[in-house]
């Protein structure tokens, strides 16, 4: 009986692959003489052996993964070749295990979860780059919040703006008439003095003064 197994000439770690398997078949199967029965076949020792690795190449036509494989699985997980299987569908498709590598023929259940549930926690904990600065910064959490600058009074320039101004300050009652007479009286100046025809440079003068006088007290 001749079997005869072809593949790509590039595909060197397939043919390693295959001649271990083939090495090891041979250990599992005593030597016949004549006929080999069609249902002959090594016994499953459940090791990860290289016959394991080329069963699992050959659901996707023969191709091994690569040693810098980056797919992951629907949670995030990277491929390993070790613990997942190769298949035309390599996700479980219902319960816990939905959307995750299934395992990899001959791996033991418990080292399979053991070494998901590793690498779920890896792909699932924040990352931060080395670079400074890039950690996040706590220290403004303990900070209190700066107090707010306090707002400048606009000086008056007019006598509109500071009949305003004077008239907020009575009503508030920080300004009385008796008060703003004094000022007047004490500059030599009268409330006309803030108004045409005195002239728009004099009016600003004027009421700066005032402005001044009432506020120094």
């Amino acid at each position: 009986m001749t079997i005869k197994i072809e593949f790509p000439s590039g595909e060197t770690r397939l043919a390693g692959l295959l001649g271990r398997a083939l090495m090891e078949y041979a250990g599992h199967v005593a030597p016949m003489v004549g006929t080999v029965a069609a249902d002959t076949a090594p016994a499953d020792t459940g090791s990860n052996s290289a016959l394991d690795q080329f069963l699992d190449a050959g659901e996707t036509g023969g191709t091994l993964p690569d040693d810098d494989d980056a797919r992951v699985d629907h949670k995030g997980v990277a491929f390993n070749p070790a613990y997942c299987g190769e298949s035309a569908d390599p996700f479980y498709k219902g319960g816990k295990t939905s959307g995750q590598w299934k395992k990899k023929r001959g791996v033991d259940e418990g080292d399979y979860e053991a070494w998901y549930a590793d690498q779920l926690a890896v792909s699932t904990a924040p990352q931060y780059d080395d670079e400074p600065g890039d950690e996040p910064n706590t220290a403004g959490a303990f900070t209190a919040a700066p107090e707010p600058e306090p707002e400048v009074e606009a000086i008056p320039e007019d006598a509109g703006s500071f009949m305003v101004w004077c008239s907020e300050r009575q009503a508030n009652g920080t300004l009385s008439p008796e008060q703003l007479a004094n000022a007047y009286a004490g500059l030599g100046l009268q409330i006309g003095d803030l108004f045409p025809p005195t002239t728009t440079n004099q009016i600003a003068a004027n009421v700066r003064a005032v402005y001044a006088a009432l506020c120094s007290e």
